[in-house]
């Protein structure tokens, strides 16, 4: 907003000249004043300085609109990816993604995706009846016109119906089939650096969870979702005909892949000597209690990858139900993570040298981190780092199958002393539950994870999601640490949400984005205000006994800020795809 005074400080007239020169805007909106015409007068470099010190995105537009100066600093100079990611680190942190978006984007980009969600959702549009809160259904996109699948056709087309009772099980029947297929559990994008001959579109591989032993790979997310040229067969499947473009890797004794976490591989990592083992790009743990790492190397012809199991360890005598990585660093200013897994008897193992170069990745050791007191199962685990004024803190988060979310404390030593401490590796400082809801006393800690500046967000079997804020307090008790890490309710989302078990939690920027339940449905918040934004039916449902449809929940969400696109892969294998409506970074 313009803001021009028409007389100078003695009170006599200003011409038009005097007036224009005058025009002035609001930089930092605390009354600062910033003059064009000194504006113009500043060099690039200096510009930047004083632009980097403005804190949100929408002040830091309005500033750059001052001037054309001041505009191609923001759009067109070399600055502009530096006032981006500091806006963004500033408001969300360093790492502020479940999934990893943002790996492929600039930073600008990564504003205009979280731009483009709030857009589309708040603008809700009809189109053939369906209501698309945030996208227009799209089945085709992009120049070679690639035509989206129906399903994702990994298990035959029976398995694939058959899965859609698990979410559904009141209409199972038991007689005809007692051991019905589970469908799918998650489709993950591969982080890989580009192999050195690759194609110049080359595109990182995807791992495919579910039913079934070990995990499936596939080259990449185009390959996996779309068909057309990527198919020589565009006939129909037959029933039980499974898709054959898929790479097998752990398909042993161990069972189903439950949990999966990827590791930061980088060019760096995998530049290694010929007697170096390479670094493992993600660990998997499955319904057996066993964890095992998938290491990637090069090809002969440098052009892909081979994917292969290079260690494995059974810790657990019961089902391995989730993996996380914590800090273990003395001092807790490096980041040393280290591999951990919990099970359903309660227990949390940590596998000290799986990421540790110099110990080769050996998994050839587990150490016993934690256990509950009455052995209750442990099906979600989450980790961050929080820093009070004093001192840094390592926490671990848990939730048990009867709601309880534990907060625990790593102890104040480093890797080595903590790997041979007796019970007191961590230890539990507070216990809340994930519901209010007293009409059902089985409530289960489905999903947890950390977003930016330390907010735990958390689901239910019953559909109940809640916020949290982790701060560190005094400690009243005077023994021990001087504070105490603390979960608070900031949230509660519960009757936002369909009834029925949380199954998918990732969050973009300051947006959460969660499904649940049998009913297909994809639901956004705004975390800071804990408003709903709006949803996406992803499943148009199943016919049954001609006069019944079933639904089957979300398990997994690809967003590809490139293209402006979401993708979403049910139980069941049903695929659908958004694209984001037109949106501009300078209308914030």
């Amino acid at each position: 907003k313009w803001e021009l005074n028409s007389n100078d400080e003695n009170g006599k007239k200003r011409s038009r000249r005097e007036r224009d020169s005058q025009r002035s805007v609001p930089a930092t909106g605390n009354g600062v004043i910033v003059n064009n015409i000194s504006i113009d007068t500043l060099g690039e470099d200096l510009l930047y300085l004083v632009a980097s010190f403005i804190p949100t995105l929408q002040q830091l537009v309005s500033f750059c609109q001052v001037s054309k100066r001041s505009h191609n600093l923001l759009y067109n100079s070399i600055h502009s990816e530096n006032l981006f990611r500091g806006m963004f680190q500033r408001s969300f942190g360093n790492s502020v993604t479940l999934g990893d978006f943002e790996r492929n984007l600039n930073w600008r980009e990564r504003w205009g995706v979280i731009r483009g969600i709030r857009r589309g959702l708040v603008k809700e549009s009809r189109r053939n009846t369906r209501v698309i809160p945030f996208a227009k259904d799209e089945r085709r996109v992009g120049p070679q016109s690639l035509k989206l699948r129906t399903t994702l056709g990994v298990l035959n087309e029976l398995d694939e119906s058959d899965s859609v009772y698990y979410d559904n099980p009141e209409f199972a029947s038991v007689a005809t089939n007692p051991n019905p297929c589970v469908g799918y559990f998650g489709l993950d994008i591969l982080f890989l650096p580009k192999p050195p001959n690759a194609n110049s579109d080359w595109k990182p591989p995807v791992v495919v969870r579910g039913d079934f032993p070990g995990i499936l790979i596939m080259s990449s997310i185009e390959k996996t979702v779309f068909k057309g040229e990527y198919d020589t067969d565009l006939g129909e499947r037959q029933p039980n005909e499974r898709r054959t473009d898929v790479v097998s890797v752990g398909d042993g004794d161990g069972g189903q892949v439950l949990a999966l976490i990827q590791c930061d591989v980088t060019e760096a990592t995998m530049d290694l000597e010929k007697n170096q083992k390479c670094p493992p790009c993600c660990f998997i743990g499955y319904a057996s209690g066993m964890v095992a790492a998938v290491t990637a190397t090069l090809c002969d012809d440098g052009r892909n990858y081979d994917f292969n199991i290079s260690a494995s360890h059974l810790a657990h005598s019961e089902e391995l139900t989730a993996l996380t990585f914590v800090n273990c660093s003395y001092s807790l200013k490096k980041d040393k993570p280290v591999l951990f897994s919990a099970d359903c008897g309660g227990k949390v193992y940590f596998y000290p040298d799986a990421l540790n170069a110099d110990k080769g990745f050996s998994m050839e050791r587990s150490v016993l981190a934690l256990a509950n007191d009455d052995g209750r199962p442990i099906l979600s685990l989450a980790s961050t780092v929080i820093h009070s004024k004093f001192h840094s803190y390592s926490v671990l988060c848990t939730g048990s199958d009867r709601g309880n979310i534990r907060v625990w404390q790593k102890a104040d030593v480093n890797l080595h002393t903590l790997s041979a401490l007796g019970k007191n590796k961590f230890r539990s400082v507070q216990s809340c539950k994930c519901s209010t809801n007293r009409g059902n006393s089985h409530h289960i800690v489905t999903r947890m994870v950390f977003m930016y500046n330390q907010l735990l967000v958390t689901g239910s079997n019953s559909g109940d999601l809640r916020v949290w804020q982790l701060k560190c307090f005094e400690n009243k008790h005077r023994t021990g640490d001087a504070e105490v890490p603390k979960l608070t309710l900031r949230n509660e989302l519960s009757n936002n949400h369909i009834t029925g078990a949380i199954e998918f939690l990732a969050n973009v920027g300051d947006l959460l984005i969660a499904s649940g339940g049998n009913n297909g449905e994809l639901i956004c918040w705004d975390i800071n205000t804990g408003l709903k934004l709006g949803s996406l039916d992803c499943h148009i449902g199943r016919p049954i006994n001609g006069d019944r449809t079933l639904r089957s929940c979300v398990v997994e969400v690809f967003l590809d800020g490139k293209d402006g696109r979401i993708i979403t892969l049910c139980r069941d294998g049903v695929l659908n795809q958004w694209e984001f409506k037109k949106y501009a970074i300078g209308i914030v």
